[in-house]
């Protein structure tokens, strides 16, 4: 739920007229299919106890295709019942028109173009681009300037990070990583990242959903405090922006958010910490 956005505390944004139909049709002005999240998830269907009112309240709320309802029966009766000739027909000449780009109606072979890999990742990278946001807002940094820099990724996920690697594709410095908080660890880390001038820190969310923070460790948030006050830091968030509230960023230098730990995003990233594109993300 975004209750700026909805209106109210508990109507999840898949649900609310006031931003599929107002804010993504009209304000953005987006005129395909709106394809709900998962319609089984209990958070959602909790709150609907006559059968097929949740899928009557995604189609009037603007949805065009209702995904993975499990009382398919009762939504159609109950849609037919209540929902209007005029809506019901929105809907369909947008399915409609996706099956016409399909060639389903034809039985022709749909241009490789219109769906070629090139444009996916085409897509994805201004989809990046144009999403990264900063928090915290400061200078970019110099891959020519006479700073010295080491990059330290915060990973308890214990995943590679493809966005530390393209910061040093970017300027060659050394990486230091942290997959499990420990004193012994971080003392070590810190006399290594003494000699440095700047630090740009990587830290990756664990956990999409907010149990537990997010799955963010306690001695790691304090430890990445002390080092904002100690050393001018850079900082890159990746994952929930949720999160924010639990991390502190208010002494860094410079924070920015990429939301996901995906490759496009990765890359995207280093390129806007270093002023390579610029951030317009908000």
């Amino acid at each position: 739920a975004i209750p700026a956005f909805t209106g109210a505390r508990d109507t999840p944004a898949s649900l609310s007229k006031n931003v599929i139909s107002n804010l993504l049709r009209k304000k953005l002005g987006f005129d395909g299919a709106v394809i709900t999240d998962a319609l089984n998830m209990h958070a959602v269907s909790k709150m609907f106890e006559l059968p097929g009112e949740l899928e009557l309240t995604a189609l009037n709320a603007g949805n065009d295709i209702l995904s993975f309802s499990t009382q398919i029966p009762e939504a159609i009766e109950l849609i037919s019942k209540k929902a209007s000739s005029g809506r019901i027909q929105q809907s369909f000449e947008k399915l409609n028109e996706l099956k016409k780009k399909a060639g389903l109606y034809t039985n022709e072979r749909v241009e490789s173009s219109a769906l070629s890999k090139n444009e996916v990742e085409k897509f994805r990278f201004r989809l990046a681009t144009e999403s990264i946001t900063e928090i915290n807002a400061g200078m970019h940094l110099s891959d020519t300037g006479l700073e010295s820099m080491a990059c330290l990724v915060l990973n308890e996920l214990s995943e590679r990070s493809n966005l530390a690697s393209h910061i040093s594709d970017i300027k060659t410095m050394p990486i230091y990583e942290l997959t499990k908080f420990s004193e012994r660890a971080a003392v070590s880390i810190r006399n290594s990242i003494q000699q440095f001038d700047k630090l740009i820190v990587l830290l990756y969310v664990p956990n999409i959903k907010p149990l537990a923070k997010f799955g963010l460790n306690d001695h790691m948030l304090d430890w990445l405090e002390e080092l904002a006050k100690a050393k001018p830091i850079q900082l890159t968030i990746i994952g929930n922006p949720y999160a924010l509230e639990f991390i502190p960023f208010h002494d860094t230098e410079r924070t920015i958010l990429s939301y996901q730990g995906i490759p496009e995003f990765e890359e995207s990233a280093a390129n806007v910490l270093f002023g390579k594109v610029a951030c317009i993300g908000s």
